[in-house]
């Protein structure tokens, strides 16, 4: 995880994992579960609540998918902290990338965990 600044107060985030399975059968069989849960969470409204306190509400947009990656906008917060968000789901080889970036809303639509997941992916195609 980064963020900017590196407090709770962020005001960019970037969060990035890499999963490496035995097979890339058995990544594709999880990439394949993730389409069908995330195609459930197209204009979604979440609000969690830890410990008694309520989280930043989340809003998802809509789904986009191909064979090989899930890309979903979301939006967190309210007000002048409401973060515009982007999380990426990629399928290489054996490898499951997961993406999230988020920056201030009243900047441009956000695209940076697709940006992402594609160096990561042309890094290991190479």
């Amino acid at each position: 995880m980064f963020r900017a600044p590196d407090t709770d107060q962020w005001e960019n985030l970037v969060v990035q994992s890499v999963v490496s399975y035995r097979t890339g059968d058995a990544a594709r069989e999880f990439f394949r579960e993730s389409m069908d849960r995330w195609s459930k969470c197209t204009n979604h409204n979440v609000n969690i609540q830890l410990n008694g306190q309520a989280l930043p509400a989340w809003h998802s947009g809509e789904l986009t998918k191909t064979d090989t990656r899930l890309s979903i906008p979301y939006t967190r917060g309210a007000g002048d902290k409401t973060r515009s968000c982007e999380h990426v789901l990629s399928v290489v080889t054996n490898l499951i990338l997961d993406v999230q970036a988020c920056k201030p809303q009243q900047q441009p639509e956000v695209t940076q965990a697709a940006d992402i997941a594609d160096k990561i992916e042309s890094s290991l195609t190479r």
